[in-house]
């Protein structure tokens, strides 16, 4: 064992040696059933064993006995024998769809529907569709805030004696308006059509031989991102993964990836006209397990190839893969690790995280060069708690900044009226320490508290830009009656540093500064009640607090949001 681990690190370390070159509520429990899949969790598990406290043993007597026959007479005549009847304890009923319908001020509208349908031949197809919408109503403002999020997704699953697979396609439309104007923007300058809309169809598939095969999973995914500013993004991934029996129980498990993206601009919304980003990256991940006298150690390397095609540039890294984990007792463990990796930014994603992004965004990968960690986790009767540190190099980190112009050079776009938010790139440090705490005495209630504090240290940007260094949330879940559920989270973002612009007396000019956006807290709660197995009535209620917040620089988000609807649980 300890050969081949030692054999096993030679290999990473010549490996680097060829090659180095230069990132709700829990509303309500519904049951819906679908076919199992299982996947493997980082979960913590306690394995709890059963005491004897009987110390007391007692001998067993032997007993002989005989049998005294006694002729009596009889009249009784057997009746034949019948089943007795088995009161069995009542099943609780099971549905695999689910609709849900609500209506809310601000003119919200909610609607989620989710259905699974058994075919032949054990085929399973499931629809997944969901819609947000608000008409808006956020006073003092100039420009529309309304909104709609529209998604659909239909899949396909089988299962047979060798492989199993599955294959989804999904559509998403989503359209936003950039309202964020500053409160003292020039009415007489204005463009009051800031609507952008964002459309997304993609295909991802899977395929998991079942038997003992060389291939373990493969999977598929292909994304279009487009907009109404002619922006347009394709991105490719395939990912492979397996494993080879090394004997005696030695494993050495592989994934090897693949990715293409390549996003366009529309040729009059970029600074310099038309502009393509085109990336191919490719990685292999060799990893083994060993289980040294209770040490859980998972050792490898990553090797990624990145090629920028339009400036015909590439480049080598090599990332670790190392984790660690050691129980002490049966409720506390250590543990420790240092990780790397290659992300390949993209529109979509960028869009995912703030939708009031200008659509011209340079587009490059980011690489993390090491994420160093360790910490404990343990567990006290009812309570799991973790504690852990990680400090992480990345270069190349995205980071989204103000779009701000002095008055005079605001442009001839929507989105260019002080009111986007564009990317720059910078190499960062990120020193992060996380508390969590979970406390779940029984079924019926779960209690949660998850806190983050960050340290960060940038190269050439004056600050993080919009990255909070205090982050936390509370939640919690009580289940009071078969009928009645409750599910409440009160979230605290710290100040953010946001780019800011302002006219310097001194010199009669406007200059460019960092001005600190307020910390605020959200909190969201909801209740419901159950009619029966299939009806449900509910009241969701956002921002309680009624506080005015921006998550990002002037856009004040609607002040207390009620939504209320039904839900209905039903079998084809």
């Amino acid at each position: 064992m300890h050969l081949k681990f030692n054999l096993f690190l030679g290999f990473l370390i010549l490996s680097s040696v060829v090659f180095a070159q230069n990132d709700t509520i829990k509303t309500e429990k519904l049951i819906i059933v679908k076919q199992y899949s299982p996947t493997v969790n980082d979960a913590f598990k306690i394995k709890q064993r059963p005491t004897e406290s009987d110390s007391v043993s007692t001998e067993v007597k032997r007993i002989d006995y005989t049998f005294l026959n006694v002729p009596v007479a009889s009249t009784f005549t057997p009746a034949k024998g019948r089943a007795s009847r088995v009161i069995l304890p009542t099943k609780a009923d099971m549905y695999d769809n689910y609709a849900r319908l609500g209506f809310g001020n601000y003119t919200t509208l909610l609607g989620e529907l989710y259905s699974t349908f058994d075919l032949n031949n054990g085929k399973t197809l499931d629809l997944n569709f969901s819609h947000l919408s608000s008409q808006g109503g956020i006073d003092e403002l100039l420009i529309d805030d309304k909104y709609y999020n529209t998604h659909l997704d239909v899949g396909l699953s089988s299962e047979t004696r060798d492989y199993a697979w599955s294959g989804a396609v999904h559509v998403n439309h989503d359209v936003y308006n950039w309202y964020g104007l500053p409160k003292d923007f020039d009415e007489t300058s204005l463009i009051d059509d800031t609507q952008q809309t964002y459309m997304n169809l993609g295909f991802n598939g899977k395929v998991e031989p079942l038997g003992r095969t060389f291939i373990r999973s493969a999977q598929l995914r292909y994304d279009i991102f487009s907009d109404d500013f002619k922006a347009m993004e394709h991105d490719f991934n395939f990912k492979v993964d397996s494993d080879l029996d090394l004997g005696y129980d030695d494993i050495l498990s592989t994934t090897l990836e693949v990715d293409y993206l390549s996003t366009g601009y529309g040729e009059s919304y970029t600074p310099i006209g038309f502009q393509d980003y085109s990336f191919f990256n490719i990685s292999l991940y060799p990893k083994m397990r060993f289980d040294i006298s209770g040490l859980d150690l998972n050792v490898g390397a990553k090797v990624a190839y990145s090629s920028d095609i339009e400036y015909s540039e590439s480049e080598f890294y090599i990332y670790p893969k190392i984790s660690l984990n050691y129980n002490l007792t049966e409720d506390f463990n250590v543990f420790a690790g240092a990780k790397g990796d290659l992300n390949q930014n993209t529109y979509r994603e960028f869009v995912d995280e703030n939708p009031f992004v200008s659509p011209n965004l340079p587009i490059t990968p980011t690489s993390t060069s090491y994420d160093i960690y360790g910490g404990i986790q343990g567990k006290f009767d009812k309570l799991n708690y973790l504690a852990k540190v990680s400090y992480a190099q990345h270069d190349n980190y995205a980071l989204f900044r103000h779009n701000t112009k002095p008055p005079l050079n605001i442009g001839v776009y929507p989105f260019e009226q002080n009111n986007s938010f564009g990317v720059v790139y910078d190499d960062m440090s990120q020193l992060n320490f996380n508390f969590s705490l979970n406390y779940t005495p029984h079924e019926d209630l779960d209690l949660g508290f998850d806190a983050n504090y960050n340290v960060y240290d940038t190269d050439s940007q004056k600050e993080a830009w919009n990255l909070p260094e205090i982050e936390a949330q509370i939640f919690g879940y009580y289940e009071f009656t078969d009928q009645w559920r409750f599910g409440a989270t009160a979230y605290f973002v710290g100040e953010r540093e946001s780019y800011d612009l302002a006219l310097n007396s001194n010199i009669n000019a406007f200059e460019y500064r960092s001005k600190s956006q307020d910390a605020f807290v959200d909190l969201n709660a909801e209740i419901e009640y159950q009619i029966n197995p299939q009806f449900a009535v509910f009241l969701r209620g956002n921002n309680l607090l009624g506080s005015d917040k921006e998550r990002w620089k002037n856009y004040e988000v609607q002040g207390i949001q009620v939504l209320g609807g039904l839900t209905y649980k039903f079998n084809w």
